[in-house]
């Protein structure tokens, strides 16, 4: 199937921010962004491959909704790594055939099409499904470096008992979190947006969501969805508190602040999650 023709990620970014300006996120300037976005894009498609002395393999999941653009140089990037035995890019766009924007060729790599938007909450559904011991989840607008992926999945097969990742949130004691926290190591509340799990703590993630009383399917908006807390819910499922890595620098895509992409920008988004985090704490603490 023909792939669909892209600029490269930094270039498609700057125009869509041209044509709306407020929404987009450059915090260290578009030109700095540009420039940052490209240097990762040639890593991920030209750069050297990380190896690995372990014989363990993660199975690396990625769900499409918004950000299609990103994807192929997402999956090259994982692809670069050793400790990836397979990759499922998986679309919860109805409206997009994902395989179009998808140019890479690899014998790890599956694309599939859902034909439904099953929510975030999918991916950890599709990995239920597969047998691997290790996973590495990974959102569409975080662009990481082979060697940040890589030393993720390996810090996970070094200390197995908790999820770890490298963004998240901490709890303020007078209530609420601080977000964005990232370059640190070590415990963290809450991780966001990239996650190195095991096979045990996907056993956790659907015995904690039962005891919730919640599910996974259906509309993501009602009370009893866990889809816009299913990174809290992982966050829970380890023995210990999960950890967070310092691997560098992160880049970000610019549109995750915008309306209709950014689900975090949804009405009720932060009540709901201070709700499911005192439930979830009431349910399970950590020594």
């Amino acid at each position: 199937m023909a792939c669909m023709p892209r600029l490269p990620v930094a270039l498609r970014s700057l125009i869509d921010a041209g044509r709306r300006p407020v929404e987009h996120y450059f915090p260290r300037g578009r030109l700095r962004f540009a420039r940052d976005a490209l240097r990762w894009e040639r890593v991920a498609r030209f750069g050297p491959r990380v190896r690995t002395r372990r014989a363990e393999r993660a199975t690396a999941i990625v769900l499409s909704f918004r950000r299609q653009r990103n994807i192929d140089v997402i999956a090259r990037s994982i692809l670069k790594c050793d400790v990836i035995g397979r990759l499922i890019v998986s679309n919860n766009n109805p409206d997009v055939e994902i395989g179009r924007w998808v140019s890479v060729r690899d014998p790890r790599l599956v694309v599939e099409d859902r034909g439904v938007n099953a929510g975030a909450v999918a991916r950890f559904e599709i990995a239920r499904r597969e047998p691997a011991e290790f996973f590495f989840v990974l959102d569409d607008d975080l662009l990481l470096y082979p060697r940040q992926v890589a030393a993720l999945v390996e810090a996970l097969v070094e200390d197995p008992l908790a999820p770890h990742g490298l963004f998240g949130q901490r709890r303020r004691p007078a209530g609420g979190f601080e977000d964005g926290v990232q370059s640190v190591n070590g415990p963290i509340d809450v991780l966001n947006r990239a996650y190195a799990l095991t096979r045990g703590h996907l056993d956790e993630f659907f015995r904690l969501l039962e005891r919730l009383g919640m599910h996974a399917g259906g509309d993501r908006l009602a009370p009893d969805s866990i889809d816009r807390g299913d990174d809290m819910l992982l966050s829970f499922s380890g023995g210990a508190p999960p950890r967070c890595h310092d691997v560098g620098p992160l880049l970000d895509c610019p549109t995750q602040w915008l309306p209709g992409v950014a689900v975090w920008r949804e009405g009720g988004f932060r009540e709901y999650r201070e709700r499911l985090y005192a439930r979830l704490a009431a349910l399970k603490s950590f020594a």
